[in-house]
Order: C-alpha cells, then sequence, then structure tokens
C-alpha cells in the first residue's frame, strides 16, 4: 500500500509587515525632508567646497585668471588674483554653507539648494557662473555619476533603513 507524503510551509509575515512599516514610516515627505537635509545637501556643499579649492573631477580644475580680467578687478578695487568666481567670497560661502528650502506637498518632497533666499544678487551670479549671462561660463559646481549613485546609494540605505547615517 502507498502512503501519501505531506509537507506544511509555514509563513512568517512578521518580516515582511517591518520592511513595509519601515518603507511607509521613511517614504514620507516629512522623513524625505530629513534625507534631503541631513544627506544630500551636505554631499552638495562637500562637492562645491571641492570644486572651488581644486576643481572636481566632473569638470576638472578651472583656469587661471586672464591678464584682462586681472586688470578689471584691480580697476573694481580687487587688488589680490585670487581664483575665479572667489573675488568676494559671496558665492563661494552661499553654496558650501547655502540656505536651503525644503518644500513638501501632497506629490512629495522637493529641496531648493540654494534656496532662492540666498542673498540678494546671488541667483544672478549663479546664472553668470553657468553661462547664462554675458561672459564665459565658471562652472561652480558639478556632479558626474558617481555622485548620483552616492545620492541613490544612500536613499536607498535611508528607505529601508530609516538610518540618517552617510
Amino acid at each position: 500500500m502507498a502512503t501519501r507524503a505531506t509537507s506544511t510551509v509555514k509563513v512568517d509575515i512578521r518580516s515582511a509587515e517591518r520592511d513595509i512599516h519601515t518603507l511607509l514610516r521613511t517614504t514620507t515627505p516629512t522623513s524625505l525632508a530629513g534625507y534631503l537635509t541631513s544627506i544630500a545637501s551636505p554631499h552638495f556643499s562637500r562637492r562645491a567646497d571641492q570644486r572651488f579649492n581644486q576643481g572636481d573631477n566632473a569638470s576638472g580644475a578651472w583656469a587661471q585668471l586672464s591678464d584682462a580680467t586681472k586688470e578689471i578687478r584691480h580697476n573694481l578695487g580687487y587688488f589680490d588674483d585670487k581664483k575665479i568666481n572667489e573675488r568676494t567670497g559671496k558665492l563661494k560661502k552661499a553654496l558650501i554653507r547655502p540656505s536651503i528650502r525644503v518644500s513638501q506637498d501632497i506629490v512629495g518632497t522637493t529641496m531648493e539648494w540654494p534656496s532662492g533666499e540666498a542673498e540678494y544678487g546671488m541667483r544672478e551670479r549663479l546664472a553668470q557662473a553657468a553661462g547664462r549671462r554675458k561672459g564665459p561660463a565658471r562652472y561652480v559646481i558639478a556632479y558626474d555619476l558617481n555622485d548620483v549613485a552616492y545620492l541613490l546609494n544612500t536613499m536607498e540605505a535611508f528607505v529601508m533603513t530609516g538610518n540618517l547615517k552617510r
């Protein structure tokens, strides 16, 4: 006589429930605002600092000031030969220690870096640096695929764990 084999499968859903609870908690607009202010904004500031100090891997080092630029600066009362985009230091300060704005709505969370509340005239300076005004572009910050990978990896880690550590 043949015997009939049976098996029992027990599914423990507690782990899946914990993961779902973490996802629901970490993907709220408020939680994502925490990610943007604690991880993304400091990353952008570190990259800006690199750019001002030695150039960066995304766009290379800045060219030296031309003699004409040095003369223009001298005529404006600036008697040193600082790097491009560093005549007063205001642009550097605005990017390395920026005022940021994080807003939330029903669709999601947005970070404006630097915010529109930045010092008067800073938007115009940034537009010039980006080449959207007269004169050559003097990019003050650049990102590459390594930056995108960093932001995606830290976002994934945050969403899966709720941990705001870098």
